[in-house]
């Protein structure tokens, strides 16, 4: 069994392994020691390797979301191992990590709020003093992409605001270190996991190569993306890397967006963080601009409204109307749902109770109460009486009253309609017919 364990934590070497075991994940030798001074949990030994007792400490798991989303917020990654074949009684039961849990790649609602999204970002070092940047929400099916200065790589990361930001293991000392330092200037409440992968994934033409397979087309000019080669070899690694952690292709991948520094307002970390835009200066979720303004009905509005927030558009869409009016209601732009909704949404809701209150259909009067029973034989009679009783005028086939003394009207005729007297209003009187 240990051989086993070994060689499956040989696949993964800086991710904790929960190895199940019957109804417990087990963890042996470092990842033993390290869960049990985070968790809180007992350390204890099982046998003897090169005459070392081997440390074990396990969770059970029926609990193992609450164990895992704290482990998630020190900023490891775990890979679940699982019990795949059947119990023979010949060895040990074959086993297989089914999927790896990394601060930006999650997808439970255990471990994710409705309103906070989990963005995997890669970053790639260029020649030419130039960068390569791809991110995507595993959740969702849009993958980004953007080409910046070295210089420049600590806004967009502010503006993003990724969760986990993957980087070649083959970059240079001093961009490594510039990396580190974006992990260190994070809040706990927004906190950036750094992980470096192998510099053979960062390749241009494979990440051209998996966008086309995804896209399922056979170029990306229509996302006017196909002179970027930077950040297509950063978009290899970052599918690559969420691929595994998955453990399943990405299927879900419908769409590309090239995002460009001329098309974003520039507001630098300190402008964010003294706007209160999502946090307020002590770290926490409200009051701020997005907690005022977030209204959705589900979790996914709101998650759309804070990418808003944080990443406004320079230029207002084509169809941003002027200040005070309204944008097509299919047509609903960024900049006037989001920046605008806090100057107009006190005048909109104040002009439309003003536009029901002044346009109120008019009420009618109550017609006759409905008669019930069989009509007796004077029926016709009585209600010919009532509807035209003496001095009346008639109604003839052209509609006009007759006048006093009930003459005939022009083109009536005895199967005209009757009408009482004009009230003095001068809305037509009640007719029988």
């Amino acid at each position: 069994m240990m051989a086993q364990y070994l060689g499956l934590k040989a696949q993964y070497p800086g991710t904790l392994l929960f190895y199940r075991m019957g109804d417990f994940y087990e963890m042996f030798y470092a990842d033993a020691e390290k869960a049990a001074a985070i968790l809180d949990i007992t350390l204890t030994t099982r046998g003897q390797s090169a005459g070392q007792p081997i440390s074990m400490a396990g969770v059970p798991f029926h609990s193992m979301e609450g164990y895992l989303a704290k482990l998630i917020r020190h900023g490891e990654s775990v890979a679940i191992c699982e019990q795949v074949g059947e119990v023979t009684g010949k060895g040990p039961v074959e086993r297989k990590v089914v999927r790896v849990v990394t601060p930006g790649t999650l997808t439970d609602s255990e471990l994710l709020s409705d309103k906070s999204e989990s963005t995997l970002m890669a970053v790639h070092q260029g020649p030419r003093n130039r960068c390569g940047l791809a991110w995507l929400s595993v959740t969702q099916g849009v993958v980004h992409l953007a080409e910046c200065a070295p210089d420049e790589v600590a806004d967009w990361v502010a503006r993003v605001a990724p969760a986990e930001l993957a980087y070649s293991a083959g970059c240079t000392t001093a961009f490594e270190e510039r990396l580190k330092r974006l992990r260190m200037a994070s809040n706990a409440g927004n906190a950036l996991y750094t992980t470096a992968r192998p510099e053979w994934q960062f390749d241009s033409a494979l990440g051209q190569r998996k966008l086309l397979d995804a896209l399922q087309a056979a170029s990306l000019s229509s996302w006017n993306a196909q002179d970027l080669p930077l950040a297509h070899a950063a978009s290899a690694a970052l599918l690559g890397y969420a691929e595994h952690t998955q453990g399943r292709s990405l299927t879900h991948i419908s769409s590309v967006q090239v995002q460009r520094d001329d098309e974003l307002i520039d507001l630098p970390p300190t402008t964010r963080r003294n706007l209160e835009l999502v946090q307020t200066l002590r770290g926490e979720d409200s009051p701020t601009l997005f907690s005022l303004l977030d209204t959705c009905m589900t979790g996914m509005g709101s998650r759309m409204l804070k990418s808003w927030l944080l990443s406004p558009p320079s230029r207002p869409h084509p169809s941003t109307p002027a200040p005070g009016g309204h944008c097509h209601p299919r047509k609903q732009c960024n900049t006037h749902a989001a920046w605008s909704a806090l100057g107009h949404t006190a005048q909109t809701t104040q002009r439309q109770r003003r536009r029901r209150t002044h346009h109120r259909p008019h009420r009618t009067a109550p017609g006759p109460p409905p008669r019930t029973g069989r009509p007796g034989p004077n029926a016709t009679k009585n209600r010919a009486a009532r509807a035209h009783p003496a001095g009346a005028g008639r109604l003839g086939a052209g509609g006009f009253c007759a006048g006093k003394g009930g003459a005939r009207a022009a083109g009536g005729g005895h199967g005209a309609k009757f009408a009482g007297p004009q009230p003095a209003s001068g809305f037509a009187a009640r007719t029988w017919y």
